[in-house]
């Protein structure tokens, strides 16, 4: 499926703790889906405060492919900062927010841009199904009924960050 924003920007945020061995796969596989799509495609890997090989391997990759922007914080700060600091960096028309290690599945990025294209402001990732403990299913459960009761904004159970 060739999905067209021609003229448009999408800026792909991926937050990364101690993720090397999965930022090259991610990024190799975010690459694929958007050469179907008719955008451009900036990356912003955002390291927060990684203590393993993650910082280096996305030096070396910015320094490859100037599409990719690199943000290092001096300790682990937490995903939402480094959300939050990729999206004040972010030049697209559109902004994909995902995991590092494939909880989000790349493909799903080509639907995403496909609804954004017909008007859709904010298209939500959510999980069909969950592969965690019964503890994390709880409590996730328990979280998005809270959530959606004390928000004006409704948003569905398992969303995550993938968006």
């Amino acid at each position: 499926m060739n999905t067209s924003v021609s003229g448009k920007t999408i800026s792909i945020i991926i937050p990364v703790y101690n993720e090397e061995l999965n930022i090259i796969p991610i990024y190799e596989a975010v690459t694929v889906i958007l050469k179907n799509i008719d955008a451009g495609a900036e990356f912003i890997f955002i390291n927060d405060g990684s203590n393993d090989g993650s910082l280096t391997i996305l030096r070396s990759l910015a320094e490859k492919d100037n599409s990719v922007k690199v943000i290092s914080f001096t300790r682990n700060f937490g995903h939402q900062a480094a959300l939050t600091a990729g999206l004040d960096i972010a030049v697209g028309e559109a902004v994909v927010t995902m995991d590092c290690d494939f909880q989000d599945p790349p493909e799903v990025i080509t639907e995403m841009v496909k609804r954004w294209s017909e008007g859709n402001k904010i298209i939500y990732g959510r999980r069909s199904f969950r592969k965690d403990g019964l503890f994390k299913r709880f409590s996730a459960k328990t979280y998005y009924k809270l959530l959606y009761k004390a928000s004006d904004i409704k948003i569905m159970g398992n969303v995550g960050d993938f968006r």
